[in-house]
């Protein structure tokens, strides 16, 4: 790998990555919280509300990604 691709990586790829690590675990966990709110729910509907937790989640960190990138262009 050239020095220059190296570089390159490191400046602007590695704070993408970082970034979208961060603000996943934060998003899933506030969607986690929420979904496991009611511990008298069958375990069907948990398992639902954490998958849907899950999906939610994703959903919010790649929107923050975006957001948070073409603020820097």
């Amino acid at each position: 790998m050239s020095d220059k691709f190296a570089k390159l990586i490191k400046k602007e790829v590695l704070p993408v990555v970082e970034s979208a690590l961060k603000s996943g675990a934060n998003n899933f966990g506030r969607e986690l919280l929420n979904a496991v709110e009611d511990g008298n729910q069958p375990s069907d509907i948990v398992f639902g509300n954490i998958v849907s937790a899950l999906r939610s989640g994703v959903i919010a960190t790649g929107q923050q990604v975006v957001k948070e990138r073409l603020q820097k262009l």
